[in-house]
């Protein structure tokens, strides 16, 4: 029985090692700030901003299928860097938050649509990013801040995220990937009375190559 079980348990593993691709992404967030003050106010003006996004990861398929192209259904594990970036101000004070988060997302896939010949696969995804800040800075005037010294910016953001891939096939090895994801990122680590989270809409542009 013991036997048979680690049998198995190769098998799976190493049809898990040779059922994956390798991709490369990047694109364009736009945020919306949710700031509160510490006297509970939320603070009005913000205005949505962009920033860049980078992804590099690597996609594992839950069937027998030897590419994306042709997954039902698959499962990703990745390195991100965003830019979330915000603006705002009133008649005195123009501000500006630059920030860039460092994390490891996991997503889920299910496809949609697929052609029989494995010349595209539409998919819908979703799936979480755990994320700390790297580096950010505060503009008020001609002043800056470090972002990184703030309970509100600093510590872990949860960011659940749900969106659509849709995959083009290049050569037999490589496809193109177009996809949007739509994200709401929460600090689960800040214990001040300021608060803060963001709305993101992301747009990349990625390649992908089986392995």
């Amino acid at each position: 029985m013991k036997t048979k079980l680690l049998f198995m348990i190769a098998m799976f593993i190493s049809h898990v090692a040779i059922s994956q691709e390798f991709f490369l992404k990047t694109g364009r967030n736009f945020t919306n700030y949710n700031y509160k003050n510490s006297l509970g106010k939320t603070v009005s003006g913000l205005e949505r901003s962009s920033g860049s996004n980078y992804e590099f990861g690597v996609e594992f398929f839950l069937d027998d299928a030897k590419s994306s192209l042709e997954s039902k259904f698959s499962y990703s594990a990745s390195l991100v860097l965003n830019q979330f970036n915000a603006k705002g101000g009133n008649v005195n004070n123009t501000y500006v938050w630059n920030t860039n988060y460092i994390g490891i997302q996991n997503m889920g896939y299910a496809s949609v649509l697929k052609s029989p010949d494995g010349f595209y696969n539409l998919k819908v995804k979703a799936g979480f990013n755990t994320s700390t800040i790297l580096n950010g800075q505060q503009y008020i005037d001609n002043v800056v801040y470090d972002l990184k010294k703030y309970q509100e910016f600093k510590g872990i953001f949860l960011q659940p995220e749900i969106g659509m891939d849709f995959k083009l096939e290049l050569t037999r090895n490589l496809c193109v990937d177009l996809g949007y994801l739509f994200s709401k990122a929460f600090n689960v680590s800040n214990k001040s009375s300021e608060k803060l989270d963001f709305t993101n809409n992301q747009l990349q542009l990625g390649l992908q190559y089986t392995y």
